[in-house]
């Protein structure tokens, strides 16, 4: 007899950041355990608090006060657990390709061969003298014309922070294992920029993607997409700088074959505004076509070597908040013959 684990993780706080449901199944046939996480947080009620309120007068507090206090505490605790987890996985300097993709028609149905570029970026965290931190992100080797505009506004700007109460499902940013989201234009009325991101063993898959604003004839404003970039990346080492003479060919991430489609699809009620992308890596990219208030996701399927990874950024509105960002983890030879069962 064979066994596979099946979870659904919701973080909450360092000390509870691993607590999940587990249901163990059994099985008749061969496999490795299968993971899927989720960021998006839910109601704990923990039979031993062990709240550390930094407070000489806490006892006088009403408990409402202390409730507060209790919540705040608890929120910055989660916020630095999310800070965790792209510090673990995605700082330092990455070089790679990157993937340009214009739509040939105003319905984005059509998409002609990406234009590429040499990429590279850099994820480090600024420290402050409270003890505070940030994340520093930033953008190098950009292409220029013919696709500067939509290249420009892919990635400006250019150079960004992220502080810890950014990684929150109401402000648009989160990380779950080794996968993160993130975006920019929140509000109706401006542009969206969403990124999502998985890194596994030195190397990264990255999509950027670009919703505009559209007032359709009832005058309901919702989001088009307009384009969208892939970067594959691979880590430099603490003093390296990239190899101009990096033989793409022989890396899988960049050669290897196209994606086969999702694992999981995720449950949506696009009623078909998506397209899809079955591209190097083996990489699959989902995309709503249009943004309007339904319920969408986001999603990549990577195929790292030995593990495979899908993302999903689930809205019920793409210029609003985060409903989940959830992470599948499973093995690559195990997703061939073991269908997901959530």
């Amino acid at each position: 007899r064979s066994w596979r684990l099946l979870g659904r993780v919701r973080q909450t706080s360092a000390m509870q950041k691993l607590l999940a449901c587990i249901i163990v199944t059994a099985t008749s046939s061969l496999s490795t355990s299968s993971l899927k996480l989720s960021a998006s947080p839910f109601k704990f009620r923990s039979l031993r608090p062990n709240w550390r309120l930094n407070a000489d007068n806490s006892e006088s507090l009403s408990d409402d006060e202390l409730l507060a206090r209790m919540r705040q505490e608890k929120q910055r605790t989660q916020d630095n657990w999310q800070l965790s987890l792209i510090k673990r996985d995605q700082l330092g300097k990455w070089f790679g390709s990157g993937s340009l993709f214009l739509p040939e028609d105003a319905d984005a149905q059509h998409w002609p061969l990406a234009a590429q570029w040499a990429c590279q970026s850099e994820f480090g965290v600024k420290r402050f003298d409270d003890g505070s931190q940030q994340l520093e992100l930033q953008e190098h080797g950009l292409p220029s014309s013919p696709h500067d505009e939509a290249v420009g506004r892919l990635f400006s700007p250019t150079v960004a922070s992220i502080r810890p109460e950014a990684l929150r499902p109401a402000e648009g940013c989160q990380a779950v294992g080794k996968s993160y989201s993130f975006w920019s234009g929140f509000g109706s009325e401006d542009e969206v920029v969403i990124e999502l991101g998985i890194a596994e063993k030195g190397s990264r898959v990255r999509v950027k993607t670009l919703y505009t604003p559209e007032t359709y004839e009832d005058e309901k404003l919702t989001h088009k997409l307009r384009a969208f970039t892939v970067l594959r990346e691979k880590q430099l080492g603490v003093g390296e700088a990239p190899d101009e003479s990096f033989d793409y060919s022989e890396d899988a991430m960049f050669n290897s074959g196209n994606g086969k489609g999702l694992y999981d699809m995720p449950v949506t009620s696009e009623k078909g505004n998506a397209v899809s992308f079955y591209l190097e890596g083996p990489l699959t990219v989902r995309l709503p076509i249009t943004g309007g208030q339904f319920i969408g996701a986001l999603s990549m399927d990577w195929s790292a070597g030995e593990m495979r990874y899908q993302v999903d950024r689930k809205f019920r509105s793409l210029a609003g908040p985060i409903t989940s960002l959830e992470c599948i983890e499973i093995g690559t030879a195990t997703a061939e013959t073991l269908p997901p069962s959530w």
